[in-house]
């Protein structure tokens, strides 16, 4: 799985999650709703934004947040 970690101009730069190396991936080959901090999969040979994971991941990184700032 990748993470989408930021929209430079036509491509997303993102990192994979198991070797933490960064790879670009044009635009036009995501879906057309893609952000910032979705987590993508391949799927039949095209990449597809796993909602679910993207969820669990943000409640996640709310709840260090929380915690961090003793909220």
């Amino acid at each position: 799985m990748l993470t989408v970690d930021r929209i430079e101009r036509n491509l997303a730069v993102c990192i994979d999650n198991d070797s933490g190396r960064q790879c670009d991936i044009f635009l036009s080959e995501l879906p057309g709703d893609v952000k910032e901090g979705d987590i993508l999969k391949k799927l039949d040979g095209r990449y597809v934004t796993d909602k679910n994971e993207t969820k669990l991941r943000q409640k996640d990184m709310r709840g260090r947040l929380d915690q961090l700032f003793g909220k």
